[in-house]
């Protein structure tokens, strides 16, 4: 019966069965919540209008969705006793006291949201060993973060953003919960360094320090968020400055109110997929790297309260010396001379010359050439045949409609084909002879490994 605008009490009449999945979310429910049911799988009354308490008493559910209610008081003693409970989301009703310490005996309990409330106290120490989602933002809770979270080795997201938190972000959020996909703590009152453990979660995909008193630089083995990646072949070996930029696919980067340092890396410009940025509220300094996705972003905002900050739309501007210059690789066609163009000529012609003359006047030269290509045909493979080189031999002219032209359709399938100074005579045979058997092969050196069916040496002889 969802979102049928069933609006009313909920009848105490109601009763269900062991396996009944009961469904009445987002309707006009109101009043207090059913206390008949006893025994159920699923029942889920989020989105309504439900008031009062939560004063149900069930002997076994498996799924609970209580969400976006105007339930109050505390969360009550009888959830101790729902051990075989699977999903608990009382999120965003207006719950008060403290999270209770038992939902460490729920064995098979993995999503527990008791978000938006106004819940306060400590975080319990323990948690279900199987709990994939602990969701507990938007409330009044305080103190450290409890280390024996760490052993929740499951857990998939960790939700702590908006509440009083404090203390250091622990080393053994990176270093025990291996599997975080999702990890938010934002809006608290952590201090100190971002802990380089942190880049140990290799899975990680959404991490959120917004708004705490953080401090230092960002560490540069973020680069370790593979899974933030579009990586494909790249050999990060190759960019020296791949900190949070390279390819990661990032929508959404905030560090609003911390005490972050240092230069902005230069890497954060190949960020493609960046579509906000805030990193007000800072003590970053240097110029803001230029990049063609960084220039899509022009609030000045985004770049407030990081008064050592300069660049072209801030009030404190880059002096020359400081700006770095992108390297002028192409030059305009009117600050040519003609003389690059020279140089370019005469040392082709040279190059080639002496190649040349060295194949043609001595033999050994030629031999040893032509063997290191037979040897190269013998590692390279898989590739297709764009062209054929038969230079330095005494073909006739033949018949250039059918051997040329059918060459010319032949190498759009297949790779290389040499055939150079091994002083063949006579007509350039047609590959319809023997089929094109290097289609599909490597570099064709006239070894005998090419030859796949046909009679090749036709309209070829040795000079």
């Amino acid at each position: 019966m969802v979102m049928n605008l069933i609006c009313g009490k909920i009848p105490s009449s109601l009763n269900f069965g062991f396996e009944a999945v009961v469904d009445f979310s987002s309707n006009r429910l109101v009043g207090p919540l059913p206390q008949n049911l006893s025994v159920i799988f699923s029942l889920d009354l989020a989105n309504n209008f439900l008031s009062g308490p939560i004063d149900m008493s069930f002997e076994y559910i498996w799924i609970l969705f209580l969400s976006n209610n105007s339930l109050h008081g505390s969360i009550p003693t009888w959830i101790c006793n729902l051990i075989y409970i699977e999903i608990l989301d009382l999120s965003r009703n207006n719950l008060t006291g403290q999270v209770p310490s038992c939902f460490e005996d729920f064995r098979n309990l993995f999503v527990l949201d008791l978000s938006y409330n106004n819940l306060d106290g400590l975080i319990p120490n323990t948690f279900s060993y199987n709990l994939r989602w602990l969701k507990l933002s938007h409330n009044n809770l305080s103190g450290v973060l409890p280390s024996l979270i760490g052993v929740q080795s499951s857990l998939l997201a960790l939700d702590l953003s908006r509440n009083r938190l404090s203390g250091y972000i622990p080393r053994w959020l990176g270093e025990s919960t291996s599997d975080l996909v999702i990890l938010n703590l934002r809006s608290n009152m952590f201090h100190g360094n971002i802990p380089l453990q942190l880049s140990l979660l290799s899975s990680l995909q959404i991490l959120d320090l917004a708004n705490n008193s953080q401090s230092g630089e960002v560490p540069t083995s973020f680069a370790n968020f593979t899974s933030m990646a579009m990586t494909g072949k790249l050999n990060y070996s190759i960019f020296p400055e791949i900190y949070i930029g390279g390819a990661f696919k990032i929508m959404f980067q905030e560090s609003i109110t911390n005490h972050l340092s240092g230069k902005i890396p230069s890497s954060i410009s190949s960020l493609t997929f960046l579509s906000k940025l805030n990193l007000s509220n800072n003590n970053l300094s240097g110029t803001i790297p230029s990049g063609n996705q960084l220039q899509t972003l022009l609030d000045p905002s985004i770049y407030a309260g990081n008064y050592d900050l300069c660049g072209p739309f801030l009030p404190k501007l880059c002096s020359a010396e400081v700006v770095p210059q992108p390297p002028n690789t192409f030059r305009g066609e009117d600050e040519d001379d003609g003389t690059e163009h020279w140089w370019f000529f005469w040392g082709f012609i040279a190059g080639f010359w002496l190649a040349c003359g060295i194949l043609i006047f001595s033999k050994t030269w030629r031999i040893a050439y032509f063997r290191f290509f037979d040897r190269l045909n013998e590692r390279l493979d898989g590739f297709y045949l764009k062209m054929v080189a038969m230079c330095f031999n005494h073909f006739s002219n033949g018949d250039k409609t059918s051997s040329e032209e059918n060459l010319k359709l032949a190498g759009d399938t297949s790779d290389q084909e040499y055939i150079p100074g091994e002083d063949f005579e006579g007509s350039i045979p047609s590959p319809q002879s023997f089929k094109l058997c290097c289609v599909e092969d490597q570099v064709l050196g006239l070894n005998s490994s090419c030859f796949l069916e046909g009679d090749f040496a036709q309209g070829f002889s040795r000079k």
